[in-house]
C-alpha cells in the first residue's frame, strides 16, 4: 500500500481524519497511525486511475510508493544513462 505523509493529503483537500484507519509496522516494532482516502493520480503518458493511498497522522521521512501503485506501472532504470521511464502496465 502506498503511504504518504498526511500533509500531503492536508494540501490536497482531504479531511486527514475522516478516513479509515490503518495503523503501519516497522521493522524495529514502532507504529505508525493512517488514515485511508480514495485519490485519483493523472499523468499525460499514463492517464488517470483512482488508488487507495495511506495518509500518516505524524510526520515521516519518506513516502512510500507500494504494490497498489506498481501493479498500475512499469518502471525501467538505466544506470549507465542515468534515465529511468514510467510506461503503463500492460
Amino acid at each position: 500500500m502506498s503511504l504518504f505523509d498526511g500533509t500531503i493529503g492536508s494540501s490536497l483537500g482531504i479531511d486527514l481524519l475522516n478516513g479509515r484507519e490503518k495503523r503501519f509496522q516497522s521493522t524495529n516494532g514502532a507504529v505508525l497511525s493512517s488514515r485511508l482516502h480514495q485519490v485519483r493520480l493523472f499523468h499525460p503518458a499514463l492517464g488517470s486511475f483512482d488508488l487507495e493511498v495511506a495518509f500518516s497522522t505524524s510526520p515521516i521521512a519518506r513516502n512510500l510508493l507500494g504494490r497498489d501503485f506498481f501493479r498500475r506501472v512499469q518502471i525501467g532504470f538505466r544506470e549507465s544513462h542515468a534515465t529511468f521511464c514510467v510506461t503503463a502496465q500492460p
